[in-house]
């Protein structure tokens, strides 16, 4: 399993949660694939976001992750 790390801007759950603020989710996308079917590595199709980007990448879960994150990025260019 990955670390909860946002892939758009880089801040952990683990710093979040420090910040005693609001706190990201793991965000299923349309590619999801399960742990069972992932075996010992990271399922496909999921990813983790910070507060500030969960609900973008809540509203693009019809996607693939992958096709997902360019979006995210593109509309947050330089954020990691």
């Amino acid at each position: 399993m990955n670390p909860a790390v946002c892939p758009v801007c880089g801040i952990s759950g683990a710093d979040e949660a420090g910040r005693g603020g609001p706190q990201g989710a793991w965000v299923q996308f349309i590619d999801y694939e399960g742990t069972e079917a992932s075996g010992l590595r990271h399922p496909e199709g999921l990813a983790y976001f910070c507060a500030a980007h969960h609900p973008a990448a809540q509203a693009l879960v019809q996607l693939s992750c992958v096709e997902a994150l360019a979006q995210l990025r593109a509309q947050h260019p330089g954020a990691v």
